[in-house]
């Protein structure tokens, strides 16, 4: 699930190294990686003592290093992005929008393939090192593209030299002959390179959290057997489509489904649906946001910023 809204485009992926690569440049890249996550992972483990990471400073709580959310604009919530206990942050754009923020890692995305020009390429190698890539392809009210059409754009995408997330299809990422494993077969065979993949997943099962997590863990279980990369989950939520669940219900399973994440080794990242209120979808999504009118995290926003 994802929107386009006030002319920006909108959706979410995850974090963990050790992908195919084609050179000896890129495996020591990867080793890079690793040893960096290692790093993160034991400032991780630092933060839920003491609230906050290394350098971030006191009021700028991340609870983890996987933890991140999605968001539109920015501007008079950048200080309740920064104790949300997220590392990092995306908006279905190529920059940030809004007040900056310092503490927190932005990631940006090419959403689809009119984002594939000069201007976009430049723009996203100056905000990190790592990108997301076209938002639920196979969706016509999203990216909206083949499996060729995608193909045959990555290798502008790999010319960045940044670090590639595969696109994320709305559902079915771990199917075999679904859109991502045809794009991902294509990749092997063209000798391309995708680092991690990225999906986003929605559970109906309201009244079990537990069970929807475990939903959750056995859905991205068989994503990464499937294809033996990280992932990054960079949308997830309670949701049926037709009903909302309850703000309670969200907030119970946030408890369940963080703590699982966090304990998945091949999970680098996750990324809440999202930090505003979102109105689409027939509001079947009315309780997942992470902030009140008044700009400061509500009682789904504490709770995915203590759950670990």
């Amino acid at each position: 699930m994802s929107f386009r809204s006030a002319g920006l485009a909108v959706v979410v992926c995850s974090m963990v190294l050790g992908c195919a690569t084609n050179t000896s440049e890129s495996a020591s890249e990867a080793r890079t990686w690793r040893a960096q996550l290692e790093r993160q992972q034991q400032a991780a483990r630092e933060a839920s003592r003491i609230g906050w990471i290394g350098n971030a400073g006191p009021g700028v709580v991340m609870t983890s290093t996987k933890k991140g959310v999605g968001y539109w604009s920015n501007d008079g919530i950048h200080h309740v992005l920064e104790g949300s206990g997220a590392s990092w942050c995306y908006n279905w754009g190529v920059a940030p929008v809004g007040t900056a923020m310092k503490n927190i890692e932005f990631v940006p995305m090419i959403w689809d393939e009119k984002h594939v020009n000069p201007k976009d390429l430049a723009t996203v190698k100056t905000r990190g090192k790592v990108l997301l890539t076209f938002n639920e392809p196979n969706a016509k009210n999203q990216a909206n593209m083949t499996v060729e059409e995608a193909l045959s754009l990555w290798p502008q995408l790999e010319a960045t030299g940044m670090r590639l997330g595969s696109p994320a299809p709305t559902r079915e990422a771990a199917l075999n002959g679904g859109w991502l494993d045809r794009f991902m077969q294509g990749i092997k065979a063209k000798g391309y390179r995708v680092d991690f993949v990225c999906v986003h997943h929605y559970s109906a099962n309201y009244e079990a959290p537990q069970a929807a997590a475990a939903e959750l863990r056995d859905y991205l279980s068989r994503v990464h057997e499937l294809y033996g990369r990280p992932v990054w989950l960079t949308e997830f939520a309670l949701a049926n489509w037709n009903t909302p669940a309850t703000s309670k219900q969200q907030r119970t399973y946030i408890k369940e489904a963080v703590a699982m994440l966090e304990n998945l080794p091949f999970v680098e990242r996750y990324a809440w649906f999202a930090m505003q209120r979102f109105k689409g979808d027939n509001n079947a999504l009315a309780n997942s946001h992470l902030t009140d009118d008044t700009r400061k995290l509500n009682p789904t926003g504490i709770a995915y910023r203590d759950a670990k």
